[in-house]
């Protein structure tokens, strides 16, 4: 997608509700068995299909003032609340933890493990498919530190009993000592 400044003037003023609206709309129709990549409007004409769209929303973000950028961010946790509990939600869901990850958003984090603890939105899936949804939210967590925001959501996914019971402990220390490398690195001259 190739998306200029002038593309996204309307979206500017846009409050993080309609951020919200845009992206869990937007994500369900691309994962829809004929997306109509509509709901992805006012930038709908301009999405390439061959490209991912993680990288082309995340231009869309680039393009946005800052304080735009902090309702987007926002927008992610409000997305994810009100996906359906449904395996198009919870795919949409891992779309969005890719999303805060590409983009670094840290901030969002939070609201993204609120979501994956209600037991009915995971029960839509597989085991199997729950275990990946939570490791994909606490390696994406990891990567994010040492922001604060993310930190709490880390040690709020690795104490849940939810996490507990469907992740692997072997990929927990991993992440952990992922987490406490970069932390030590932080505080090197």
């Amino acid at each position: 997608m190739l998306i200029r400044v002038e593309d996204v003037e309307e979206m500017k003023g846009w409050s993080a509700v309609r951020f919200a609206d845009w992206l869990r709309l937007g994500l369900l129709d691309l994962l829809s068995e004929a997306p109509s990549y509509s709901a992805f409007a006012p930038l709908h004409k301009l999405i390439i299909p061959t490209v991912p769209i993680l990288e082309q929303i995340g231009q869309v973000y680039e393009l946005l003032p800052s304080a735009a950028r902090e309702r987007f961010v926002e927008a992610i946790g409000i997305a994810a609340s009100e996906l359906p509990n449904s395996p198009a939600g919870v795919n949409a869901f891992q779309e969005l933890v890719h999303l805060c990850g590409f983009i670094g958003a840290p901030k969002a984090m939070d609201r993204l493990v609120d979501r994956i603890a209600d037991p009915l939105f995971l029960g839509a899936v597989d085991a199997e498919e729950a275990r990946e949804c939570y490791a994909l939210l606490f390696n994406v967590a990891a990567g994010l530190t040492p922001a604060a925001s993310a930190k709490h959501a880390l040690m709020r996914l690795a104490t849940s009993p939810q996490f507990k019971a469907r992740t692997d402990p072997q990929y927990t220390t991993i992440a952990f000592d992922a987490f406490e490398l970069r932390r030590v690195c932080e505080h090197r001259p």
